[in-house]
């Protein structure tokens, strides 16, 4: 029932509507991905970053003696940082790994009709 509602939604959206509306959902699918693929990317770039700070420090403190406070500490900043690195780098595959972003790049018009019909689905029930 309410997979013959959404396929005559589209129906009447091609027919009454114009192909444009379609083409225009599409176009809108397709930068709603590509802008949470940049965010993905930005948070995997922030995890590159921290990951980056924590080889440094652990450089230097591979170059320290043996037995320094310094290098203790710097030991401590290093691990904090990997830890850190870590809510980024999740983050960020959150973004990348989702398929629906990679449908909305390559398949605009079916990330338009997932979008519908998530939208029919979470819809007040006296609205169907």
């Amino acid at each position: 029932m309410l997979d013959d509602y959404l396929v005559n939604l589209l129906h009447r959206l091609e027919t009454d509507f114009a192909p444009q509306v379609l083409d225009i959902g599409a176009a809108i699918a397709r930068t709603d991905a590509l802008g949470n693929l940049i965010v993905g990317l930005l948070w995997l770039l922030l995890a590159l970053i921290f990951w980056a700070m924590s080889n440094y420090t652990a450089r230097k403190q591979r170059k320290m003696s043996e037995w320094s406070t310094e290098r203790d500490m710097l030991l401590g900043v290093t691990w904090t940082l990997r830890l850190v690195m870590l809510v980024p780098l999740f983050i960020g595959l959150n973004f990348i790994c989702d398929p629906w972003l990679w449908t909305g790049l390559f398949n605009p018009r079916l990330r338009f009709a997932h979008d519908l019909y998530n939208l029919v689905l979470n819809a007040p029930h006296n609205v169907r």
